[in-house]
């Protein structure tokens, strides 16, 4: 029998597909926001970089899991 902590990586995996649109959403409204002050435009650049991001490590963790799963599966 697994432990819980062996299984949430998969259950992160299960759940990830809904995540990366969620992440991506920000970055078109900053884009689009197109913003005059100085504040908004560092927040939504900073918005932009950590979101982008955190797409780019989700992705890699959902390829290396499914590399993962399809070995252990042979």
């Amino acid at each position: 029998m697994s432990s819980p902590a062996s299984n949430a990586p998969r259950a992160w995996c299960r759940s990830a597909p809904f995540h990366v649109p969620q992440h991506s959403g920000a970055v078109p409204l900053c884009r689009k926001a197109n913003p005059t002050d100085d504040r908004i435009k560092e927040f939504c650049s900073s918005i932009t970089e950590s979101q982008l991001s955190e797409i780019a490590q989700m992705k890699d963790l959902l390829n290396s899991e499914q590399k993962s799963a399809q070995s252990s599966s042979r």
